[in-house]
């Protein structure tokens, strides 16, 4: 049987119960998908450059229906809505890394560790609940001619 790093001297129960706990146990689980995630670094600049768009929400706890990170990095900007009104507008993001902070709200804000960002889809860890929330890229409308 090929070594598995981390289970040298453990016979199969112990490395069976070693991925059980992983599995089961939130913060094991929040902690191998941020090693996961930092196995492959990408620059803060290409990320945020990735980030900038409209976004969907998809599946699980998403910071709100449809999402908006524009702006500069000096002065990124915010937008979110719900129900196809505003919901948040004009707040701020920060991505330290591949952690994403988003202020808004009189000093409430959302803490996410951005897992994936490619061109059609970003995948975000919720780093209170552990849970992923994946959104869509939404594709801008195109005006019609003459407009």
């Amino acid at each position: 049987m090929a070594s598995v790093p981390g289970t040298r001297g453990l016979d199969d129960n112990d490395r069976s119960r070693q991925l059980h706990m992983t599995m089961n146990h939130p913060a094991l689980l929040l902690a191998s998908l941020a090693a996961l995630a930092s196995a492959c670094p990408v620059s803060a600049g290409t990320l945020a450059e990735r980030l900038v768009g409209t976004w969907s929400c998809v599946s699980g706890p998403c910071p709100d229906q449809r999402v908006a990170f524009s702006g500069s990095a000096e002065d990124p900007e915010y937008n979110a809505w719900r129900d196809g009104r505003s919901s948040v507008s004009g707040a701020h993001w920060v991505l330290r890394g591949d952690r994403l902070h988003i202020a808004c709200c009189a000093a409430v804000g959302s803490d996410w560790v951005v897992v994936r960002a490619d061109a059609e889809e970003l995948v975000l860890l919720d780093e209170y609940s552990a849970r992923l929330a994946t959104l869509r890229r939404t594709v801008p409308a195109v005006a019609p001619p003459g407009k």
